[in-house]
């Protein structure tokens, strides 16, 4: 099955993305320079990325931390069980190649990342930016997110021509 470009994707520019990609250490957590502190709201946060996407995919540059950080996390109570299993892609550590989604159409990806310089260029996805996080308590960006994401995107309808069937997860 030969991959699609960016370029030959095509749908409604308002349709609900069915893909979300989340960014991990300085998204939803932070454990380089200490101990593991998830961001305040992660379990609610998580709690509606499941009600409002099918996929939610993550990216680790390290798949066996990150299973260990997700289980720390779940095992917190931080973040829901389902975290543990979800869906990890690989990646360089430098740039997301979401061709390895098999999108079908355009804006079919959502990103809520700290920073954006780490999708392919040229993928027509729409993103949410979220401040770095580096531990503090009162951090409240999730929080402003879901609020984005129940006004804009959960009222936006499915589009679900062509759903792709495509497996390239990291096992």
């Amino acid at each position: 099955m030969q991959l699609p470009t960016p370029t030959d994707l095509q749908a409604p520019a308002k349709v609900r993305p069915t893909v979300l990609v989340l960014g991990l250490e300085g998204t939803l957590y932070t454990a380089l320079d200490g101990p593991l502190a998830p961001r305040p709201f992660l379990f609610a946060f998580l709690e509606v990325c499941q009600e409002l996407f099918d996929r939610i995919v993550v990216f680790p540059d390290d798949l066996e931390r990150f299973r260990r950080i997700a289980s720390a996390l779940v095992d917190t109570g931080a973040a829901p069980a389902w975290f543990l299993d979800v869906e990890c892609m690989s990646w360089d550590g430098q740039t997301r190649d979401l061709a390895a989604l098999c999108l079908t159409g355009i804006r079919q990806a959502f990103v809520i990342d700290a920073g954006d310089q780490h999708v392919a260029r040229g993928w027509p996805v729409e993103r949410e930016k979220v401040s770095g996080f580096s531990g503090a308590r009162r951090d409240g960006d999730l929080l402003r997110v879901v609020d984005c994401l129940q006004f804009d995107i959960a009222r936006r309808p499915f589009d679900r021509n062509g759903a792709a069937q495509c497996s390239v997860s990291v096992p």
